[in-house]
């Protein structure tokens, strides 16, 4: 099947397709035993999830080496974005966390088939040593005060927080902003009109 999306502007190769197609499939094969999307989702888990992750790629800045996907879950975005750096930023380096065993477990399994440098670490966030990554990415985990205070200590100084938002987004900042202070890009989603990406940078708590 062809895909007609671009990343930074660049057509996909036929691996990073077979990447995606193959991670497509084995999404569908095991959300309805262990849950990693809403079963109404999964007739357009193309649309809905796959280039829904895809999108986030656009705003990781060149030359990335580490990044780190919290709530991992189904993969999205960690497994899209490793996958797309197989073709972008074939150097770097995937840190996945997610606390569910069995969903740990679909992540190992799908970062192997999917030949992608992949790290999965199956503990919950908050005991997880730091990470240092440049950019943070997290779909459908928290709200922004909560999250925040989770990827905050797993970032570098000039890190990127790539986080994908629904249409209440500006709430999330706003009750952010009590306790937080960051500078903030605000994307339109290309697959939803409603929702919108989010890039948070200079992130640290207030004194």
């Amino acid at each position: 099947m062809t895909w007609t999306v671009k990343v930074r502007g660049q057509s996909l190769t036929a691996e990073t397709c077979e990447r995606l197609e193959t991670f497509e499939a084995m999404l569908a094969r095991w959300s309805p035993r262990i849950n990693l999307v809403a079963k109404s989702t999964l007739a357009d888990i193309r649309q809905r999830h796959v280039l829904d992750s895809v999108q986030l790629y656009d705003y990781v800045p060149e030359n990335t080496q580490r990044f780190a996907d919290f709530g991992s879950g189904g993969g999205l975005p960690g497994i899209i974005m490793a996958i797309l750096s197989t073709q972008f930023e074939p150097r770097a380096q995937h840190i996945l966390v997610e606390s569910d065993q069995r969903k740990a477990t679909f992540l190992r399994e799908a970062a192997r088939s999917c030949s992608v440098n992949v790290k999965v670490i199956s503990d919950r966030i908050e005991t997880v040593a730091p990470l240092g990554a440049e950019v943070v990415t997290a779909r459908a985990l928290a709200a922004l005060p909560l999250l925040f205070s989770w990827i905050s200590p797993h970032m570098a100084p000039s890190a990127v927080a790539v986080l994908p938002k629904g249409e209440a987004y500006q709430s999330e900042v706003d009750a952010a902003l009590e306790k937080w202070q960051f500078d903030l890009a605000v994307h339109q989603s290309v697959t939803e009109p409603l929702a919108r990406v989010l890039c948070v940078t200079a992130l640290s708590r207030r004194s």
